[in-house]
């Protein structure tokens, strides 16, 4: 018997290090939900907690989730999640260092001027300055995937709002939402180039994106880019949308549950009521009316990648550069550090 109430003692105390125990820690719920890639970061109270490739079905914030934690900070809430980079309000970024998105990440709110909107991909950050000129950086593929990050173009758009993907940022403008390469030097007819008139609020990911009317919030158009390279994009118009958000499929919240669509036409709803939607590769999360964090993934396919992303390590940007000099592949099989 002592020896079981020992053993609750350690965990009650373990709980207590993550989520607190006292009882206006208790009231804290989930206020804010960040999806992208296979990442989710749900910032509950002061703190946040981060999953990849499983995910809480229901989850209170107040006990353990019912799927393993891969990033958690107890004091810290999460202000922007890209693929592969979580960066905290207190300017602190960490990030998977193989494909550059750790670097690109690295001064995203430093100082920290982001009232604005922020919007990340892969490795490329963007963040929207106080005057709503934007500010892009990391390391840019280019249409061939090539480029470096010295070649990341300027934006001379100013925009109330942004979203971004590999190769394209959107944003909103008083006439709607305008659409532009992120390489330099692009063709005049690169079909990176869009205007959506009398649109705002884009949500996009590389084969997707959506805005809603101005006029009609409730309602939206989503474009979803041809499988065959230069082939014509479908556009869809949705009504009664009360939320909407784009990770590989696009995800509308209305008539009380969620269906999400994908590239190739499929439709899933999933009866659950939410609010405040985020979408990611595998899965979308929001917050049930007592909020609770909910998330459903999309397919199985997010189970058998599950043994990959619970084993992703978030470096800060200090461990990183402690890596220098060290070969990647010995330091737990990653590649060269990007030049």
């Amino acid at each position: 018997m002592k020896l079981l109430s020992c053993h609750f003692r350690m965990l009650f105390a373990l709980t207590s290090i993550l989520f607190g125990c006292d009882a206006d820690q208790r009231k804290h719920v989930a206020k804010e939900i960040h999806s992208s890639g296979a990442l989710t970061c749900v910032n509950h109270g002061a703190g946040s907690t981060c999953f990849g490739g499983a995910y809480p079905q229901q989850w209170d914030t107040t006990t353990m989730p019912n799927a393993s934690i891969i990033f958690h900070r107890p004091d810290k809430n999460v202000k922007l999640v890209g693929p592969f980079q979580i960066c905290l309000d207190d300017g602190a970024c960490f990030g998977d260092p193989v494909i550059g998105s750790l670097e690109a990440a690295e001064v995203v709110l430093q100082p920290i001027e982001a009232s604005g909107s922020l919007a990340a991909h892969i490795n490329i950050v963007c963040q929207q300055n106080q005057d709503e000129t934007v500010t892009c950086w990391g390391h840019n593929w280019g249409p061939l995937r090539a480029f470096t990050s010295e070649q990341i173009a300027s934006v001379s758009e100013r925009f109330s709002e942004i979203a971004i993907n590999s190769t394209t940022i959107c944003g909103t403008t008083k006439d709607g939402v305008e659409c532009s390469p992120l390489w330099t030097e692009p063709h005049e007819d690169s079909p990176q180039f869009k205007t959506f008139k009398g649109f705002e609020k884009t949500y996009m990911n590389d084969a997707l994106l959506c805005a809603r009317s101005r006029d009609s919030p409730s309602d939206i158009f989503c474009e979803f880019e041809h499988e065959e390279v230069g082939g014509i994009p479908k556009r869809v118009n949705f009504r009664g949308v009360v939320e909407y958000g784009c990770g590989s499929q696009v995800c509308l919240n209305r008539a009380g549950n969620v269906e999400c669509h994908a590239r190739d036409g499929e439709v899933k709803t999933f009866d659950v009521q939410i609010q405040k939607l985020s979408v990611g590769s595998f899965q979308f999360c929001g917050l049930s009316l007592d909020g609770d964090v909910i998330c459903r993934s999309f397919d199985d396919k997010v189970e058998k990648l599950y043994d990959e992303y619970r084993g992703i390590e978030l470096l800060s940007l200090e461990s990183w550069r402690n890596l220098e000099g060290k070969s990647k592949r010995d330091a737990g099989g990653l590649r060269d550090e990007p030049k």
